[in-house]
């Protein structure tokens, strides 16, 4: 009976904990910003008929750095530095990678392997004519900057590698756990 008890105090707790204390209105200043930030992404056409959106700012004959969210975010994530980095010379590129953010969100499960994500950072830096580039991820974008650098000849258009609360390995990044094609997936 008192582990029952228990059990209800915590589901109450969860349930409450769980209720959005601050909610966006439509009219709030968070919400202009966000709008204006979605308002400001260009669209990138892929190879594969899908779209992903991004932001592309500062100065096209700067150097650039290509900011690459972890999940389950998306560029917005990043909002706070692109005005920064901009004044310190960069251009600034930061993409919804595809399935996040304002970027289409396909049914598919080998659209969303490592492999086929990598695919289309170096699709978008190649169909904006970036040849070298800066390269910041964060978290999974780990996992698709790994992908990236695996390739010889790409990995030497990065010139320069930030890594944010991610995990690397010299062999790759293998996961101790990693969901299979199923009927869940």
């Amino acid at each position: 009976m008192e582990s029952l008890r228990l059990l209800s105090i915590i589901l109450v707790i969860s349930i409450f904990s769980c209720k959005d204390k601050k909610k966006i209105v439509q009219n709030s200043p968070e919400a202009q910003e966000y709008l204006q930030f979605i308002n400001s992404q260009k669209e990138f056409k892929l190879s594969n008929n899908h779209s992903i959106k991004y932001i592309d700012e500062g100065a096209h004959n700067t150097k650039t750095i290509l900011l690459v969210h972890e999940v389950p975010t998306s560029s917005w994530l990043c909002r706070k530095m692109i005005p920064q980095l901009v004044e310190k010379g960069y251009r600034v590129i930061a993409p919804d990678m595809l399935g996040y953010g304002q970027s289409d969100m396909p049914n598919g499960y080998n659209l969303y392997l490592p492999k086929a994500m990598s695919g289309y950072l170096l699709e978008l830096m190649d169909g904006l004519n970036i040849s070298t580039w800066e390269h910041l991820c964060h978290d999974a974008g780990s996992l698709w900057t790994w992908e990236v650098l695996k390739i010889d000849i790409i990995s030497q258009k990065v010139s320069r590698l930030y890594i944010l609360n991610s995990i690397m390995f010299k062999d790759g990044f293998n996961p101790p756990i990693q969901m299979k094609r199923n009927w869940f997936s």
